[in-house]
């Protein structure tokens, strides 16, 4: 009895068998298929972290921040501005004037009170009247004289007669930036390239504190 006993506890164990290692290797399955997904991802993640990188450190984005053309840029001259009159070639007809001195006016203009000395301006208009050539004028008239200094142009100064007159000096440290003393007055300094003590400009021939300007002649 005891050994029929034995055997049917065997045959049931082995009819189960084929059941247990169906399930098993479901579980087996599953386990896979749910492990794959997330590794997958996890790569998949890496390669686009690697996508940013190249985009930020991209050779496009060097070159905008730090190109020749800027560098080369900052060193030419503005449309209009001349050291020299070659610089005006591209304006046809344009000439280069020093600093403050472009022409504003085509024709010329009688003054209204045309004069040939100070002494019919300072009778006929003020005792501070002087008889000059200003800009415009086709002939000597009356204009306000200089009463100081401030009133007159760089290295000038305003003498008695309400003329402005070259400076006076006994070295070049009474005279301004781009100035030199010779024989006692400040002369602007004469110059072939900024490099010749220019402050910083050289311009026709001298030294100024900016570029001059190319302009048409006006109407």
């Amino acid at each position: 009895m005891e050994f029929l006993s034995v055997m049917h506890e065997i045959h049931r164990s082995v009819k189960w068998w084929p059941l247990a290692l169906l399930i098993a290797a479901a579980a087996v399955s599953t386990s896979c298929s749910e492990s794959d997904p997330g590794g997958g991802g996890g790569q998949g993640g890496h390669g686009g972290s690697g996508g940013a990188t190249s985009g930020s450190g991209g050779a496009g984005a060097t070159s905008g921040s730090g190109g020749a053309g800027a560098t080369s840029g900052s060193g030419g001259l503005a449309t209009g501005e001349c050291r020299v009159q070659e610089d005006c070639a591209d304006e046809p007809n344009a000439t280069c004037f020093t600093p403050g001195n472009a022409p504003t006016c085509g024709a010329c203009m009688m003054p209204d009170v045309p004069c040939g000395d100070d002494a019919v301006c300072q009778e006929m208009v003020g005792p501070t009247s002087i008889c000059a050539t200003k800009p415009c004028f086709c002939e000597p008239g009356c204009v306000e004289g200089c009463t100081d200094d401030g009133q007159c142009d760089i290295g000038q100064q305003c003498a008695p007669d309400h003329h402005c007159v070259p400076k006076e000096c006994a070295g070049a440290s009474d005279c301004p930036a781009n100035f030199d003393c010779a024989e006692g007055t400040c002369s602007r300094r004469a110059c072939a390239t900024d490099a010749d003590g220019c402050e910083p400009y050289c311009v026709l021939g001298h030294c100024y504190a900016s570029l001059g300007a190319c302009s048409l002649p006006p109407p």
